[in-house]
């Protein structure tokens, strides 16, 4: 008999776990996010970078106490230098509204500073006004400064007399004056009052139109009601003297008021 000679059969390795993905990317060193800027002492901002006085510095950094972004302030300092302003006027502005450090060059300062370049004023008038009054950088340029400025140029009649008023009192940039002035100069002049009358107490008294129109009018009654004559040239003297008396001194008003 032949014998038959039987093989093993094969054995099948064992499946192998699927490898590592070995090709994924490490994280990339240049792609990181850089570090967050340090914040700096906005008191010691100002007066090492920008030589202020410890006085200034201290009033802003009261109010800002760390300067996230110092290199915005840069910008910010040096184009309102490049505008005119003086070491004086830039510490003025800080230190009474000090967020300026903060603000939006292009879309809040710049648009503010042309209007008055538009509107003639020189370098130092701008530099002048601004410092006064810097508050007004916190009204709309569309809806607040252009719209005061047009009021005060139907009054004045010439850029350079809004000029003059606005270093005189540039509070009328921080008033709605179709609200005030408008209403309380068709009051003087129903009363018979000149415009030229009008502008002379614009440059002396410039905050008298800025009253309320109720208050205005209340004057001009009592005023009428003492007698004054209204084709007296004291007449509107005498409007403006009543309504800037307080309860205490009114019987010195009436007094005044007759001598007209």
């Amino acid at each position: 008999m032949t014998s038959v000679s039987i093989s093993p059969p094969a054995t099948t390795a064992p499946a192998l776990p699927p490898p590592t993905n070995l090709t994924s990317p490490a994280p990339s060193l240049s792609s990181s996010s850089p570090p967050p800027a340090i914040p700096v002492s906005t008191a010691d901002y100002l007066i090492k970078r920008h030589q202020f006085s410890q006085e200034t510095a201290l009033t802003a950094a009261s109010v800002i106490t760390y300067s996230k972004k110092p290199e915005k302030s840069d910008s910010i300092l040096a184009f309102l230098k490049e505008s005119g302003f003086s070491q004086t006027h830039l510490e003025k502005t800080v230190k009474r509204v000090p967020r300026v450090l903060s603000a939006n060059l292009d879309k809040t300062i710049k648009p503010k500073i042309k209007i008055f370049q538009d509107l003639g004023c020189t370098p130092t008038d701008i530099a002048y006004i601004i410092s006064q009054d810097p508050w007004i950088l916190n009204r709309s340029a569309n809806n607040g400064l252009m719209p005061s400025i047009v009021a005060l140029q139907s009054v004045m009649g010439s850029n350079s007399d809004v000029s003059k008023v606005l270093k005189i009192c540039a509070r009328f940039l921080k008033h709605d004056l179709g609200k005030t002035l408008k209403p309380n100069m068709e009051s003087m002049k129903s009363c018979g009052i000149s415009t030229t009358q009008i502008k002379k107490v614009v440059f002396s008294f410039p905050r008298f139109l800025l009253h309320k129109p109720e208050s205005i009018k209340d004057s001009v009654r009592r005023v009428d009601e003492m007698g004054c004559d209204r084709k007296s040239k004291m007449y509107l003297h005498a409007i403006r003297n009543w309504s800037s008396m307080t309860l205490e001194n009114l019987w010195e008003a009436e007094f005044l008021i007759r001598k007209y």
